[in-house]
């Protein structure tokens, strides 16, 4: 998962796709807490967000641990909702991407969001495609992470094909536990779970 994430920041856009349970937040917080030439903006997103001053004050509070004068500038900003607004914020935020080491953006459960101001704005940041930058978005359905994604000509995915554990990773995960398998027990567990990590999770709390 780690190599994909090395590969998937190498594009402007970077979308996990996968139901419940398939593990894409934890794979992004392990990733990212050992990521360190980074600069990460992340924002866990609600239903709340759906309202743009919301979604306006979600992003003010992940600016402020790497970008703590733009979230405050952010903060006495209005929700820019407007084309000419949002151009406006989209210089303001391409001038500190291109100040430094990378910027990262990570929206986490984009299927959440439907409001059309707040799907523009995501939309045109996409369609960007800044240097220096990728936007990360993490969502368990298709229709808004597709719809979003078909704006960018340069982009890479992550599926819940990849997500799922092969028997070798299974066996290791058991083993980080303590727990060995025989090759027959292995094989009736990859097969039950289809290698779903909720489901591993589950299944070693039993042991």
């Amino acid at each position: 998962i780690d190599d994909l994430f090395n590969q998937g920041l190498g594009f402007p856009l970077l979308k996990v796709l996968a139901g419940p349970g398939y593990g894409k937040t934890q794979a992004a917080t392990n990733y990212f807490a050992a990521c360190g030439n980074i600069r990460l903006i992340w924002m866990k997103l609600t239903t709340l967000d759906n309202l743009p001053e919301s979604f306006w004050n979600n992003l003010a509070t992940a600016l402020k641990k790497d970008f703590p004068e733009f979230a405050a500038h952010i903060a006495k900003t209005p929700f820019p909702n407007t084309l000419g607004a949002v151009n406006v914020f989209l210089r303001e935020f391409a001038s500190i991407v291109y100040a430094g080491k990378k910027v990262v953006w990570l929206m986490d459960d984009l299927g959440l969001v439907e409001n059309p101001l707040v799907l523009f704005l995501i939309n045109t940041l996409v369609e960007l495609e800044l240097e220096n930058f990728c936007l990360v978005l993490l969502s368990n359905t298709r229709k808004t992470i597709d719809t979003l994604s078909a704006a960018a000509s340069n982009k890479f995915s992550i599926t819940m094909d990849e997500l799922q554990f092969t028997q070798q990773e299974v066996n290791a995960l058991f083993n980080l536990h303590g727990i060995s398998l025989r090759p027959d027990e292995l094989a009736e567990i990859h097969t039950f779970t289809e290698g779903w990590p909720l489901s591993l999770r589950m299944l070693i709390t039993l042991y």
